[in-house]
């Protein structure tokens, strides 16, 4: 991996989020002969082989972020009694590794929290978590966290972000598309589906996201919501009346997004996009000129590039790079991208080394 990622799309650090346990109830996700495998063997089969790469090219970096999974029924069942018992014994696992193979330390400054989030978003559920979390801070290590990329509504979207600030204290946010989603073209785009639905006498149909929105929405005439469910065309002022339904909640979702967001932006959280990722799995906006990564930088974000899972996605860091670029190709400048995802600051540098490429290519 090491070597691919450096000779063929010239990485020269690298940033491995990797579970630390796949033990698990859920029948779909568990791996053949993982019970033999030890927390230690994962940490140190990584560290090992990176570290052997490393000996041949001394420049190449990397950091190992042991990840954790989020959902409430992702534990060991058999010998564990409860989700948040099962993510206490993986903390104490993971701190013994650290004290006894102290070169660990170098590399393993962070651990990540991944899976599906849709039914994760109440205080309760961020909660079972919070105490081994604290733990992990108090012996430095750093939180990322993957939130706001799916969601059961967009408003449960953004909650979920508020909780991993308030209650995990996360330092890194990847993901959150539901902060850069824009509420009034979102629930425009939803309305319009919706309708066209409600003329052709078609229901919604319990559970998708078109019912969950339905349902957060705050309806004085709750007629006009079963109408909707069962697919009897609405009249002209019935019509309006969801209109305005949906401008209002748009409005006070919207609220709710810059709020967090100001808060992200006071608290130096970086936020990292992975545009691929976002598309293909998230489906809440249909194109990449839709994604928000330039509205983020106009608004003075933390941001950085990542490729998500660059094996099953077919993603890697150059691409995600000109994709982003091309979101918004008037406004986000290569410079400014640049100097963006390498955390190089300085300006004229960056514009020299642009320069000279571009002279080197007219030359061949």
């Amino acid at each position: 991996m090491a070597s691919e990622l450096y000779n063929k799309y010239n990485v020269g650090s690298i940033r491995l989020k990797f579970t630390l346990s796949r033990a698990t109830s859920i029948s779909s996700e568990k791996i053949p002969g993982s019970n033999d495998i030890t927390e230690e063997d994962v940490v140190m089969g990584l560290y090992e082989g990176f570290m052997k790469f490393q000996k041949e090219v001394p420049t190449f970096n990397f950091i190992l972020s042991p990840s954790f999974r989020k959902e409430l029924n992702f534990y060991d069942q058999e010998n564990f009694s409860s989700k948040e018992e099962h993510f206490e014994h993986q903390v104490s696992a993971l701190l013994k590794i650290i004290k006894k193979r102290p070169e660990l330390k170098e590399v393993l400054t962070e651990i990540d929290t991944v899976g599906d989030e849709r039914e994760l978003y109440r205080k309760a559920h961020f909660k079972e978590l919070k105490t081994g979390l604290r733990k992990l801070q108090y012996e430095g290590l750093k939180i990322r966290s993957h939130h706001g990329e799916t969601w059961k509504n967009l408003k449960k979207g953004i909650q979920s972000v508020d909780n991993a600030m308030n209650i995990w204290h996360i330092d890194t946010l990847e993901h959150g598309l539901s902060l850069g989603i824009n509420p009034n073209f979102y629930f425009h785009r939803l309305f319009q589906r919706i309708i066209e639905k409600n003329i052709k006498r078609e229901p919604i149909k319990a559970k998708t996201l078109e019912w969950e929105e339905l349902e957060d929405m705050e309806w004085p005439d709750k007629n006009i919501k079963t109408k909707l469910y069962k697919g009897i065309p609405l009249n002209e002022e019935e019509k309006i009346f969801f209109l305005k339904t949906k401008f209002h909640t748009a409005r006070e979702i919207e609220h709710y997004q810059h709020d967090i967001l100001n808060r992200i932006i006071h608290k130096n959280v970086s936020l990292v996009a992975l545009p691929s990722s976002n598309l293909k799995l998230t489906g809440a906006f249909p194109d990449f000129k839709d994604h928000p990564f330039s509205w983020w930088e106009k608004k003075g974000m933390r941001l950085g590039v990542g490729t998500d899972n660059y094996i099953t996605l077919n993603t890697n860091f150059i691409q995600e790079m000109l994709i982003l670029l091309f979101s918004d190709p008037d406004k986000l400048k290569i410079t400014k991208l640049l100097m963006l995802v390498t955390k190089e600051n300085r300006r004229p540098y960056i514009s020299h080394l642009l320069w000279r490429m571009r002279k080197a290519l007219c030359k061949s």
